[in-house]
């Protein structure tokens, strides 16, 4: 008999485990991650222990020895065993060589909630504790809270390894898991725990049954009920539903005692059931490890062989798992950074529609590369008050750093440099306000491994403004010319130009147009049916001219041409009396011209030909032939820009 109770009892038990209490998945474990079902009397905790650095290339490990471990910044006292006290005692030899051959417990991380099992739509917020034990230094950072549904608020510290806060419940109302990870990784240590909370959920499924029947409805195995249905047989019963349950069985007994039962689709949306715990920042050519959790809809933890991770630089490559539902995975970060951040996407195997996404920020590596360069100064510019000198940085794959963190010393003064509009490092240098002796200035930089030497010279401060050149070019110009008239029919006469000329742009070769006004004076002798006599003619020219100029050194050479008109006045003399007359004639000239350049002038020696031909004067007399002829003059011509 006696046995017969032990195997019910046994059995009973066995039942019982076989069965999650709707409360929390914790991980509880001598190593990372194993996990284990919280009974419902714990207070829905989780624990894990630390995940110690793997050898891998971005945390290798120099262990003395398979059982030596380094925590973090923990780390095991070296030499001689010394003599602690204990209650005014010495120890032995013995008992300390046994203490120091006790195994170090292993670290672990304790997630609870103060309500295990939280129901949605009666319960919006739950305390939640996270404490951390094992030989780690003390005391600990605060630690980066991740969820996959709700959020955590107001993170308090409780002691040196012990934290409190306020785990606000999802505002939607529909069974789900919530897995809450606390992660203290940080350097070489990665310690981390994690818990998975069944979130129960309140609602009143309807459906139709016989007016004033008695309704049930059973969720799992339990009951909730009974509600009378009202005259129109549309009944509502209030039920609680635990995560994983997607249909509920409905009872009713009508007035008649005829009973019957509904299957309820209850309708439960898609939850998210996985949480990627990466780290927020990683280095450019390094590798990190990124942990993977998932559960199953009813809040088991899955088989972490069937978690898989995907991302958008090189695949992922399996850690293995140390925890039940935990993937962990080695993620390598391209050397050369395209981009500033690196996706991942997690996903179940068979399980398209279970994801979870995470976005890690990609960092440049420490600075290997620090270059100053000065700006560019013309040779031909003033003495400068002031100079620029740039700094950019790289690392050792030739990824952009940050200068600006660069310390700088001037001639071995510190030196703040700063950020231009355009978003580069700068530093602005003034020459000393008293003369040092030296020959140049020294700019030093230094950041990280990175170390740059340029040195500027004092007489880019100091130099002489260069002399003007001998020659400078002018836009506009003046020259008056005076010259000799002269042709085949008449004596030489005196010739008075003034010419005002512009070009298109500011040199002493190219074309260049304007108007040129001149004054001939001249004398022939004529005759008429009156008689002979002398003719004195005084002409006025107004032409429109251009001309093309090209130089040579401190010689331009140039060709011409114009035409316009003329405006003339003769005066006969004969037989004592004087005729005078006038006449408004066309013109026109050819001309070439040597110009001797000064600094901003010119003298001028110039050949022209004018063409004019006056025909029948206002006094009836005709004047035959050219009036004009070669005219040979020298100027004078300035010029201003």
């Amino acid at each position: 008999m006696m046995a017969l109770v032990l195997v019910l009892l046994l059995g009973a038990r066995v039942d019982a485990a076989e069965v999650p209490p709707d409360g929390a998945t914790r991980t509880d474990a001598g190593h990372a991650g194993d996990v284990r079902e919280a009974e419902p009397a714990d207070g829905g905790h989780g624990e894990a222990a630390a995940v110690l650095p793997q050898e891998t290339p971005a945390h290798k490990q120099a262990d003395a020895s398979a059982d030596d471990v380094s925590l973090g910044d923990s780390q095991a006292p070296t030499g001689p065993p010394q003599r602690p006290a204990t209650d005014g005692q010495v120890l032995s030899e013995d008992a300390i060589e046994m203490r120091a051959q006790q195994p170090v417990p292993p670290a672990r991380v304790t997630l609870s909630l103060a309500e295990p099992a939280p129901v949605l739509g009666m319960e919006h917020e739950t305390e939640l504790r996270v404490v951390a034990t094992g030989a780690f230094a003390s005391p600990l950072p605060f630690p980066r809270i991740l969820c996959s549904a709700g959020r955590v608020e107001d993170l308090v510290r409780e002691g040196p390894t012990s934290f409190s806060a306020r785990f606000l419940l999802p505002s939607t109302r529909f069974p789900q898991v919530a897995i809450l990870v606390a992660d203290f990784s940080h350097d070489s240590l990665i310690l981390r725990g994690a818990l998975a909370v069944r979130l129960r959920a309140a609602t009143s499924p309807g459906f139709h049954t016989d007016p004033g029947a008695r309704v049930t409805v059973k969720v799992v195995d339990k009951e909730f009920g009974p509600v009378l249905a009202p005259a129109d047989g549309n009944v509502h019963v209030p039920v609680v539903v635990p995560p994983g349950v997607d249909f509920a069985l409905a009872q009713s007994v009508n007035s008649r005692g005829q009973a019957s039962q509904q299957l309820l689709d209850l309708a439960i949306p898609r939850a998210r059931r996985a949480l990627v715990v990466a780290p927020e920042k990683l280095v450019a050519g390094s590798v990190g490890e990124v942990a993977v959790l998932a559960a199953e809809p009813s809040g088991r933890l899955v088989d972490a062989s069937t978690i898989v991770l995907e991302s958008s630089g090189p695949q992922p490559e399996p850690l293995g798992s140390l925890a039940e539902g935990e993937a962990r995975f080695l993620v390598r970060v391209p050397a050369s950074l395209q981009d500033p951040t690196l996706h991942l996407m997690a996903s179940l195997r068979g399980e398209p529609d279970v994801t979870a996404e995470a976005d890690v920020v990609l960092i440049s590596a420490p600075t290997a590369h620090l270059m100053l360069q000065a700006e560019a100064v013309p040779s031909q510019a003033a003495p400068t008050r002031s100079l620029r000198v740039f700094l950019s940085a790289q690392d050792a794959f030739g990824n952009p750093t940050d200068a600006g963190e660069a310390a700088v010393l001037v001639d071995g003064q510190p030196a703040s440099p700063r950020a231009t509009q355009d978003g580069r490092v700068m530093l602005l240098l003034r020459p000393p306000a008293v003369p040092t002796g030296r020959q140049a200035m020294e700019v030093e930089a230094v950041l990280d491994s990175g170390h740059a030497i340029e040195r500027i010279p004092l007489s880019l401060f100091t130099r002489r403004p260069p002399p003007p050149p001998p020659v400078q070019g002018t836009r506009y110009t003046l020259t008056p010319r005076l010259g000799l008239l002269w042709n085949l029919h008449q004596p030489p006469g005196i010739a008075l130009f003034v010419e005002a000329m512009a070009s298109l742009h500011t040199s002493l070769a190219g074309f260049a147009f304007g108007l040129t006004a001149g004054y001939l004076h001249s004398s022939f002798f004529s005759w008429n049916s009156a008689g002979a006599g002398d003719v004195v003619l005084d002409q006025i020219p107004l032409l429109a001219q251009a001309s093309y100029r090209y130089r040579l050194d401190r010689l331009a050479l140039s060709a011409g041409a114009g035409a316009g008109l003329v405006l003339a006045q003769a005066r006969l003399h004969a037989l004592g009396s004087e005729i005078p007359g006038h006449s408004l004639a066309f013109s026109c000239e050819g001309l070439i011209e040597a110009a001797f350049l000064l600094r901003r002038s010119q003298v001028v020696l110039g050949l022209r030909y004018l063409a004019m031909s006056l025909g029948e004067l206002s006094s009836r007399d005709v004047i035959v032939g050219n009036t004009g002829g070669f005219v040979v003059d020298a100027g004078y011509r300035i010029g201003w820009r």
